[in-house]
């Protein structure tokens, strides 16, 4: 999502990674406004990419349209994702995408 916050964990994840030796495991990354609900065009260029695994920082209620559409497009991509996952209406609404 672009707002600050998640915009500085996802720099502070790929510094991470590139202090790790490990950058170039991040073959695609991309941010969406918090009023995106249509991931299927960043979904399709993950799975162009061979993306085993995708980080995601989003909010409700983009969290359960995300991985929803990431099950249908790509199901077998690991989903990790932070606290936002574990909303108990986001899990409900995901129809257990989230679990």
């Amino acid at each position: 999502a672009e707002v600050s916050g998640a915009l500085a964990d996802t720099e502070a994840y790929k510094a991470e990674m590139s202090r790790r030796g490990a950058g170039d495991r991040i073959v695609y990354s991309t941010s969406f406004s918090r009023d995106v609900m249509d991931f299927r065009s960043a979904i399709s260029a993950m799975k162009g990419k061979q993306v085993d695994a995708v980080v995601a920082v989003l909010f409700p209620p983009a969290v359960s349209t995300f991985a929803r559409q990431l099950r249908q497009l790509h199901p077998n991509a690991k989903l990790i994702g932070m606290e936002t996952f574990e909303e108990e209406s986001e899990v409900k609404a995901a129809e257990g995408a989230l679990e």
